[in-house]
């Protein structure tokens, strides 16, 4: 839920049957795959690899930044692929980090994390940390970023 315009409203909602209708192992497996899939963003982030990133985000793909929505429909769209020389120039940004990574929502095609990550500057100090809540699917045998929501940084430099 977002407010907008003086006005509460929907701004993305994610059903599917409750846990108690899913098989345990699928389950199990479905977290720890769509897990596996956080972690290998961050690591292609890290890495400053579009390439690596792409293996692990689903094109079409949205990601709301406060009131902002990014919506990217094709492979080099922003937020599909990251500008890290900006990056780099505008906040000296070396490396970010997940922290507090909570699945919400579990079931066998998709996985709702709340978390929250931080980001780095060339000398390891720690100059923003971002909540957020990222929606990670499979499609096909891929599972990938679907969503992905940034609420208003909770420390910043």
């Amino acid at each position: 839920m977002t407010l907008q315009d003086g006005r509460w409203g929907m701004q993305y909602r994610s059903g599917g049957p409750s846990p108690e209708q899913l098989d345990a192992d699928q389950l199990e497996s479905a977290e720890a795959a769509a897990t596996a899939a956080l972690h290998e963003f961050f690591a292609a982030f890290n890495a400053a690899d579009n390439e690596a990133l792409f293996a692990v985000n689903h094109v079409p793909q949205v990601m709301l930044f406060e009131l902002n929505f990014l919506y990217g429909e094709i492979r080099g769209a922003t937020p599909v692929s990251v500008n890290f020389d900006r990056l780099r120039n505008v906040e000296d940004w070396s490396h970010s980090e997940a922290e507090n990574i909570t699945p919400v929502h579990i079931t066998p095609n998709k996985v709702v994390f709340e978390f929250q990550f931080s980001r780095y500057n060339s000398n390891g100090d720690r100059y923003r940390t971002i909540p957020a809540v990222w929606v990670i699917t499979r499609q096909g045998e891929k599972w990938g970023v679907e969503f992905r929501s940034l609420m208003t940084p909770s420390f910043s430099l």
